[in-house]
């Protein structure tokens, strides 16, 4: 009896647990993320735009890139972004 009670006290909204999820904060949540990931993708495409242009970016860029994806290469899972991460760095640098 004791069980029931605090289960459906639960159930109820009586201060307990809620069982429920509420998908409009989820929802919202996701939304905001793709906005995130677009304007991301954005000032990434920006950038690569402007290492293409200036040399000196580029060269820095190529550096970082090298050393990132160095960094990167330490975990097994760092390696399949660290791998093309060097390569890529490299090539900028030496463009």
């Amino acid at each position: 009896m004791g069980r029931s009670c605090v289960l459906s006290k639960c159930l109820d909204g009586g201060g307990g647990l809620h069982l429920a999820i509420d998908r409009r904060d989820s929802s919202g949540k996701i939304i905001g993320m793709n906005g995130t990931i677009i304007l991301a993708l954005i000032v990434l495409g920006l950038l690569a735009a402007a290492a293409l242009t200036f040399k000196p970016l580029r060269k820095t860029m190529g550096l970082l890139l090298v050393i990132l994806g160095a960094i990167a290469c330490l975990t097994f899972f760092g390696l399949i972004i660290g791998v093309p991460m060097i390569i890529v760095g490299g090539i900028l640098l030496f463009i």
